[in-house]
């Protein structure tokens, strides 16, 4: 025993993490350093201290905040009901817990123990790393361009909302009485209002704007000027940093709680409640679970409404002290986040529901998605009720109070990866601060923040054009498909896999290491492939059957490449439902028996072809390629990994703790000792009761989802999407605009590659000071060592 007290390698066997990576450095002269935290803090005599949250609770509501935005209000309800009502929920929950959790873990635990933004925290696992932080950057400076356009809308229609008459409904906004403007807008004020009056999307004469550049005819300037009011106020808010983000969060996010309150007892109250109602949630159709659609959709609510994936959560993270709890903290930030979206639906449809019953019409021929819904329809209905400008002043704040929180959040987690640059040795915000002279002390992350802020708004006069919201749309569609979730899945990969591989290759070797991480690469590779490959030929039905009523008989139809029949609901064409089929199977509806027997494909709207097709609910997938390609994938994951472990040199005990979650133990060390019981100070799952077997149960639980599951789901939402837009390109726009925007997903692809082919090794093979070799274990073991002193785990 005393031999091992000696000997320091036993000695860092028994540090906190950072303190072993520091005195590695030491002994190795610094090459190690990137893997840690030891240089999170200039050594600058003159560095600023990190700011902080103002409370635990500051930090949540300000979360909270960020997670819960505009999609909350219109997307997810108008998903709940397009997938069958409360099917849905099903999909959705699992989703929450087995990717939106998991995701949400792993930025804010970065954050807080890194202490910095997106950049230095994957810069801190390894330097070729940090191409990771700059693509979430980029991403998330395109999001916040377009979308404080959205929030310049919703302040836009606030300030109106004080009209009489409102300018959305009668006396107010209505389109000419011309045939052009009534096929356009078909008499709805608020639909004119948004697209002609608002956007100018929209000629005149009801033409609309085409999608070629040279169409352009200039910006709807109210609207620019709002866009310029909004990032004003979100600059406001993050002048000072969280300093004055702490103040902030305390009104723009309970507030929308107690108006989303006002607007739900207003709904549920209207006549005809309860046929939106039961639209939203009152039907349970299970066979829809066996559409891979509704478990993509449920997916990428739950990942793209956590705020994940932008920097943000890491950035947040970053501001909490190191010690500071968090679990608790995570599960009330996703919940409330789910919770508020499942409110929302029912403040909706209650008001859809009054709106169709005023009508005369089903709620399918009212509900709507996206803007739409908020700008349109859901206005539509507002106006007929009694005191129409109290509530849609309240919807509307409501909405911009949502979308002002996200905004500010991701113009902070964007000025706080550059505050944290480093130049000339010091972060870049003293260095601003020196640059402005001694009387502009403090002034260093206000700067950054404006230059962030007019550039911002200089983009924006792209969306604020008359084809601004062309591109509004297809860029939120690639950026979010794509760039976020290839981001995601980078992130999941560098703590897992890059980080396990490093720890590896230093502790065992780098063979065996090198097994291990590209064994999983290669299957995942595999099951993806096989999975989309087999879909085509053993499932070749895409979406739902439907019946047709012909002349002498009911014939039922697949949608698939044969008959080329579709249902195309799902995409539609100018908020248009369309169904699709050949002329030949259309002729036997007896309203179009004069189509012949062509076998040219024929888009017919819904409306005209309700009374002849009828959906079945029948869907083609059998589920029997996802077995077949889940049975590859074991299979590699088997034959890869007996090599790894007969490369390590360990017993397959050892082999097994020392892989099966490296990397993800990296971060999951911090969370459970952060959230240590106090007074024993032992970490979370360490001790004997209750609470800490579902810790240890817990913190297994997601270093398994972090490292297996989340990767592989999220590249299977990536395929999904890449194959729907392979065969279908988005909404039928131009080919230059899909262009444009591939580009862009692939220059975040170059930013993240560019960063790996810097010079810099990866770690080589070598006899590591706390390898786990058999002898060395066994020796430690039976001297007494900490493995069998019961020495707290980090």
């Amino acid at each position: 025993m005393e031999a091992h007290k000696e000997d320091p390698n036993f000695e860092m066997c028994n540090m906190e993490p950072e303190a072993v990576i520091s005195t590695r450095s030491t002994h190795q002269g610094g090459t190690l350093n990137t893997m840690g935290a030891s240089n999170l803090q200039s050594h600058d005599p003159d560095h600023n201290p990190r700011d902080r949250w103002s409370s635990r609770w500051t930090f949540i509501l300000a979360s909270m905040g960020s997670a819960i935005g505009l999609g909350n209000f219109w997307r997810f309800p108008y998903l709940v009901y397009r997938w069958g009502g409360g099917t849905f929920l099903i999909p959705y929950v699992l989703s929450l817990l087995f990717i939106g959790i998991p995701m949400l873990f792993l930025e804010i635990s970065l954050g807080q123990k890194m202490q910095k933004g997106d950049i230095a925290c994957f810069g801190n696992i390894h330097p070729k790393l940090r191409g990771v932080g700059v693509a979430s950057v980029f991403a998330t400076f395109i999001i916040v361009t377009y979308y404080t356009s959205i929030i310049a809308w919703t302040l836009v229609y606030s300030l109106q909302s004080f009209y009489v008459p409102l300018p959305r409904g009668p006396g107010g906004d209505e389109p000419p009485n011309t045939e052009a403007c009534q096929a356009a807008f078909g008499g709805s004020a608020a639909k004119y209002h948004l697209f002609h009056t608002t956007l100018h999307n929209f000629r005149a004469d009801c033409s609309r704007v085409g999608f070629n550049p040279g169409e352009s005819e200039g910006i709807a300037g109210f609207v620019y000027l709002a866009v310029a009011i909004v990032w004003v106020i979100a600059t406001l808010c993050v002048w000072k940093g969280v300093k004055t983000a702490s103040f902030v969060v305390w009104v723009t996010m309970p507030l929308p709680f107690i108006l989303l309150a006002i607007l739900m007892i207003r709904g549920l109250t209207l006549d005809g409640a309860d046929i939106g109602i039961a639209a939203y949630l009152g039907n349970w159709d299970m066979s829809l679970l066996s559409d891979p659609g509704i478990w993509t959709d449920a997916a990428g609510q739950i990942f793209f409404s956590l705020s994940v994936c932008l920097g943000v959560m890491t950035s947040y993270g970053s501001y909490n002290s190191k010690d500071s709890p968090m679990t608790a903290n995570i599960f009330i930030i996703a919940i409330s986040n789910s919770v508020f979206s499942f409110l929302c639906g029912f403040a909706v449809f209650g008001t859809l529901g009054f709106l169709a019953k005023q009508q005369g019409v089903s709620v399918d021929e009212v509900a709507s998605a996206s803007i739409t819904l908020a700008f349109v329809t859901y206005p539509s209905a507002l106006v007929q009720l009694d005191g129409a400008n109290f509530w849609c002043i309240i919807t509307f704040v409501t909405l911009f109070l949502l979308g002002i929180d996200s905004a500010f959040s991701m113009l902070e987690a964007i000025t706080t990866v550059i505050c944290d640059a480093q130049r000339d040795g010091i972060s870049i915000e003293l260095w601003v601060e020196r640059k402005l002279g001694d009387h502009r002390k403090g002034w260093g992350k206000p700067f950054i923040t404006s230059v962030v802020a007019l550039v911002g708004l200089l983009c924006g006069l792209l969306f604020t054009a008359d084809v601004g919201l062309y591109w509004l749309d297809i860029l939120d569609h690639y950026i979010n498909n794509y760039t976020v979730l290839i981001d995601g899945l980078m992130e999941a990969i560098c703590v897992s896999w890059v980080w396990g591989y490093i720890k590896n290759a230093r502790q065992v070797n780098r063979k065996s290491a090198m097994w291990f991480a590209w064994t999983y690469i290669a299957a995942g590779a595999a099951f993806v492939i096989l999975s989309a490959s087999l879909a085509t030929v053993m499932a070749p039905c895409a979406n739902t059957a439907w019946e047709l009523g012909s002349v002498n008989a009911t014939t039922t139809y697949k949608c698939g490449l044969d008959d080329r029949v579709c249902d195309f609901r799902e995409t539609m064409i100018n908020d248009v439902a369309y169904y699709a089929g050949s002329a030949k199977i259309w002729s036997q509806c007896p309203q179009f028996a004069r189509m012949g027997d062509s076998e040219t494909l024929v888009l017919v709207p819904l409306a005209d072809a309700e009374d002849c097709v009828r959906p079945t609910g029948e869907f083609c997938t059998t589920g029997g390629e996802i077995i077949i390609a889940f049975v590859v994938f074991f299979l590699i994951l088997v034959v890869g990994w007996i090599q790894s472990w007969k490369a390590s040199r360990l017993t397959v005990r050892q082999w097994f703790a020392a892989f099966a979650l490296s990397g993800a133990d990296e971060l999951m060390a911090h969370i459970t000792w952060v959230d240590r019981d106090r007074k024993t100070g032992l970490p979370l799952g360490m001790g004997r009761r209750t609470t800490d077997f579902f810790g240890c149960l817990f913190s297994l639980t997601w270093r398994f989802l972090i490292k297996y599951v989340v990767p592989l789901a999220l590249t299977v939402l990536l395929v999904n999407v890449f194959k729907k837009d392979v065969q279908t390109p988005y909404e039928g726009y131009p080919g230059y605009m899909h262009a444009v925007c591939w580009a862009m997903v692939a220059f975040s692809l170059v930013l993240f590659g560019y960063f790996l082919v810097l010079p810099g090794d990866w770690p080589e093979e070598q006899e590591a000071p706390c390898s786990v070799t058999p002898e060395a274990h066994e020796d430690h073991v039976q001297n007494g060592g900490p493995s069998s002193s019961g020495r707290r785990p980090v």
